[in-house]
């Protein structure tokens, strides 16, 4: 379990949750660990790994000011990222 906490209009708020996956991620491009295809025609093919986790068991509590709440279910989330490279006047 990692803590995530914030401020947002001077309440504090933070999640404590425990998340594991059951069963394979869905794979969309790639493995997430690798090139998806060396030889792809473009950036989208070549370079990036998109893949979610579609069965996530959670478990934890959500704080926010002094209300803290428990809570279980199953939750989703994706992850992309790209090894291609943008110029300097496309980042951020």
């Amino acid at each position: 379990m990692i803590p995530l906490s914030w401020i947002k209009n001077g309440v504090a708020c933070e999640l404590n949750l425990d998340l594991e996956q059951k069963g394979e991620p869905l794979k969309v491009w790639g493995t997430g660990g690798r090139i998806v295809d060396p030889n792809g025609i473009t950036p989208l093919f070549k370079n990036n790994y998109y893949y979610s986790f579609t069965n996530l068991h959670t478990k934890g509590t959500i704080t926010i000011g002094s209300e803290k709440i428990e809570v279980t279910g199953i939750t989703w989330t994706r992850h992309m990222n790209t090894a291609s490279s943008l110029p300097a006047s496309k980042a951020r």
